[in-house]
């Protein structure tokens, strides 16, 4: 059977092989780690970016704030909180997390 039949029919099996030996299948030892680079500044449209590559894995963020005055009335108003709106949103690109978009809600600072 060939490497890569043994390593989709095995997978497990074919990781130990390489533990047990204190290498990993791509021939590094076990405690060093892959290749960081880290590029700020990738996306022109946002406030602050990067764009971070670990091995063959590419991450590219953005970010974007802005500070909105509490409702009128609103519980954050009476206390007078201001609120940062920081939107943070993760889409999967490439990638087998959910098809649909995460978004969490705005921070408020106090």
């Amino acid at each position: 059977m060939d490497a890569d039949s043994y390593k989709k029919l095995y997978p497990e099996l074919y990781l130990d092989t390489f533990v047990n030996a204190g290498v990993r299948p791509d021939g590094r030892t076990l405690g060093k780690g892959r290749a960081v680079t880290i590029g700020p500044g990738a996306v022109n449209a946002s406030q602050g970016s990067a764009l971070v590559r670990l091995g063959h894995t590419s991450v590219l963020a953005g970010a974007r704030a802005s500070l909105m005055r509490p409702a009128e009335g609103s519980a954050d108003e009476v206390g007078k909180c201001a609120v940062l709106n920081a939107p943070v949103d993760l889409p999967s690109l490439a990638c087998s997390c959910p098809s649909s978009p995460l978004s969490l809600p705005p921070l408020t600072l106090i």
